[in-house]
């Protein structure tokens, strides 16, 4: 199992604890219901299904916390503003793609070392087959690089610019920017 998949089941059963330690029985067991969250429920999910269910809970604790502001009352349980925050960045770090939950910041790092390599490659011999691949990385690296990752690659493309290479560096350019 990915990091992914054991971070997000962690989070659903830490929710899970929450909602027992401030709801009473039937309260409870309609919302772990209504959420999906039954033991069976998340015994045989997938990622994609954990993923799914994390963002239920995110949308049902917004929706509590702007009911509980809105009536400007206490009863907010402890610590529900700062797991909605760590659930929210989990979700927020991962998305699902082709049919799989992928690690932004994991595709982000790994196209721009591969795209190192190839830059490195393509100063020696450059042909149509390293041309797509580096083109497959910056379409990574600009969709889901941070702006370092993406600083990182404008500079290597910059500096690997010979001029053999110039027109292919300077669409690069324009895709990253």
């Amino acid at each position: 199992m990915t990091p992914f998949y054991h971070n997000i089941l962690k989070a659903i059963n830490d929710y899970k604890n929450i909602i027992k330690r401030n709801f009473a029985t039937k309260e409870r067991q309609a919302m772990l219901i209504k959420l999906g969250i039954k033991r069976f429920d998340i015994k045989n999910a997938n990622e994609i299904k954990l993923y799914a269910i994390g963002a239920t809970i995110v949308r049902e604790l917004e929706q509590s916390i702007r009911y509980i502001e809105k009536q400007q009352s206490t009863n907010c349980y402890f610590g529900t503003e700062e797991f909605l925050q760590y659930l929210k960045k989990l979700l927020n770090d991962h998305v699902i793609e082709g049919g799989v939950v992928i690690n932004v910041a994991q595709q982000s790092s790994c196209a721009l070392i591969k795209a190192i390599q190839l830059i490195e490659t393509a100063k020696h011999g450059f042909n149509n087959d390293v041309a797509e691949q580096i083109y497959a990385c910056t379409k990574v690296i600009a969709k889901y690089g941070d702006k370092e990752q993406k600083r990182m690659f404008y500079r290597l493309i910059n500096s690997a610019n010979q001029s053999h290479l110039n027109l292919f560096f300077r669409q690069l350019q324009n895709v990253i920017s």
